[in-house]
């Protein structure tokens, strides 16, 4: 009887092993450009990595990276760029990347959900996650060279999240992604984040709002004190870790 529920338990334990194997997989359909005209395929995420199959396509269009293998995985709802630490000598050394597109009703909004907790700084959020509970919120233009998409910024204890109408220039920054916060006033909100931007010193970027309305007041010190309790916070864990 108890060899019996043994066996049963074993088998129970094999079953929930096996769905949480299958729901760590996402697939995504996609469509990516060629040289020529462009391919359609499949997007798969697992515990190991990504791969991307194209259907009836040739060997060379596809491709599986282990996760170490990803410098960053810029994500959107309908765009994904995959930027690896593989050379391009035609291309005076740069990087690689892969750009896919979700395909028909296809989005990749629940690989983002899956990711979102697990990856690190690696990940770039271009899409606007609602926090549940927001702190404080202002309209806002996002400065750059040319002009500059307008939205709302919206701040919450553990994230900072730009809603904007404009394809790619929407953001959510969890604390872990923020390096710092600084600001010239109360109209204005500068964030350094882990995203990678060329020609930037260590491969920061720096988004700089203008507020349309003005800071609450003492919250860009609240703002500041929580990022840095949480530096503090990840730096012990650190110590930790290695001490174990």
């Amino acid at each position: 009887m108890a060899f019996r529920a043994k066996e049963a338990a074993i088998a129970v334990g094999l079953v929930v092993a096996m769905a949480a194997a299958q729901a760590a997989e996402v697939r995504v359909d996609v469509r990516h450009d060629h040289w020529r005209g462009r391919g359609v395929g499949s997007l798969v995420a697992s515990e190991k990595g990504l791969s991307f199959q194209e259907t009836g396509g040739k060997a060379e269009h596809q491709w599986t990276l282990a996760w170490d293998d990803i410098q960053q995985l810029w994500i959107s709802p309908t765009e994904l760029r995959v930027l690896t630490y593989a050379d391009r000598p035609w291309r005076l050394g740069a990087d690689r990347e892969y750009r896919l597109e979700a395909q028909g009703e296809s989005t990749f909004g629940p690989l983002y959900s899956e990711l979102k907790d697990r990856l690190d700084q690696r990940l770039v959020a271009a899409l606007g996650d609602a926090p549940a509970e927001v702190l404080w919120s202002a309209p806002a233009k996002l400065r750059q060279r040319f002009g500059g998409p307008e939205g709302v910024l919206r701040v919450a204890a553990d994230r900072i999240v730009f809603d904007s109408a404009e394809k790619g220039e929407a953001r959510t920054w969890r604390v872990s992604d923020i390096e710092n916060v600084s600001s010239s006033g109360p109209f204005d909100l500068s964030i350094t984040t882990f995203e990678r931007a060329r020609g930037a010193y260590a491969d920061r970027r720096v988004f700089t709002f203008q507020l349309k309305q003005r800071m609450p007041n003492g919250e860009y010190d609240a703002l500041w004190r929580r990022l840095n309790r949480w530096k503090q916070l990840d730096y012990v864990r650190a110590i930790q870790e290695k001490q174990q």
